[in-house]
């Protein structure tokens, strides 16, 4: 089994946690990527196209993220049909659904590295979650629904704001 871990992200606009963590875990990835059949990229930003490729070539979206704030990628990754390896935080276990998605604790490697090892040798059960994904993804608003949500918000807002 050949396993390729690619992260993709604007490293410049990202603080702390990102480059933090790509510093710390330096090390070990070097380590990783040293084994026979494993292949480690870190790239920078990316364009759309290189993206949807990324994403195309992948069999598995992981994003052990501590906080998410709404998780549009997590979102994204359902779109493509990849099962989600994600933490449990925030808004993404209702984002997700429950299908489509291993759920692990926040800071839990333990739990994380055992979640890949049941992934990544089982074709059947990531064809079962992609199809999850895909079915997931269909059920999440669109772009248009949403800022027509917000406009409404804004309105309302400003309805209340003029008769105080």
């Amino acid at each position: 089994m050949r396993v390729a871990f690619v992260t993709v992200g604007d490293t410049g606009r990202l603080t702390g946690g990102y480059l933090y963590n790509v510093r710390v875990i330096s090390g070990p990835v070097a380590e990783v990527s040293e084994r026979p059949g494993v292949c480690v990229a870190v790239t920078g930003p990316v364009d759309d196209d290189t993206l949807a490729t990324a994403y195309a070539r992948a069999d598995l979206f992981a994003l052990p993220s501590h906080y998410e704030g709404y998780g549009i990628v997590y979102a994204e990754a359902l779109a493509h049909g990849l099962p989600v390896l994600a933490c449990g935080v925030g808004p993404v276990p209702d984002l997700v659904g429950e299908q489509a998605v291993l759920l692990v604790p926040s800071e839990d490697e333990k739990a994380l590295s055992g979640a890949l090892d049941l992934l990544l040798p089982d074709a059947e059960l990531r064809a079962r979650m992609s199809a999850a994904a895909r079915r997931r993804a269909r059920c999440l608003p669109r772009w248009d629904e949403v800022v027509a949500g917000f406009l409404w918000v804004l309105k309302e807002a400003a309805a209340l704001r003029s008769t105080r």
